[in-house]
Order: structure tokens, then sequence, then C-alpha cells
């Protein structure tokens, strides 16, 4: 079980979180306007900025 009180997401742990597979997490991680930092070869997604992006497509109608 994923822990969504972390600050901070790796790819795989979204993408349990929201129901998705790995590849279609990193499909969104890579898409302009994703809120993704890349620390080294790491990919990771702030929690708050994740919340707040989907708040905003869902507000704006947007389908991925």
């Amino acid at each position: 079980m994923i822990d969504v009180d972390k600050a901070v997401l790796k790819v795989e742990e979204m993408a349990e979180l929201l129901g998705i597979s790995r590849t279609t997490a990193y499909s969104l991680v890579h898409q302009k306007g994703f809120p993704v930092l890349r620390i080294g070869q790491r990919l990771i997604i702030p929690t708050l900025a994740l919340k707040d992006w989907m708040k905003d497509s869902v507000e704006r109608g947007v389908c991925l």
C-alpha cells in the first residue's frame, strides 16, 4: 500500500496509486506540464503537485 502522505512518489508508486500501468505512468511523466522532478537518473513526483495537476486536469476536462 502506498502512503499518500509521502512528500514524493516514485513513478512506480504513482502508477500503483492511480491504478495505471508503469508504461502509462512513464508516458505521463514525459508529458509537458506534468509535475515531475529529475534528480540524477531518478524521476520523482511531488505528491501535492500531483494532486493539484489532477484537480486542474479534471476542471479543464482534459483526457489523457
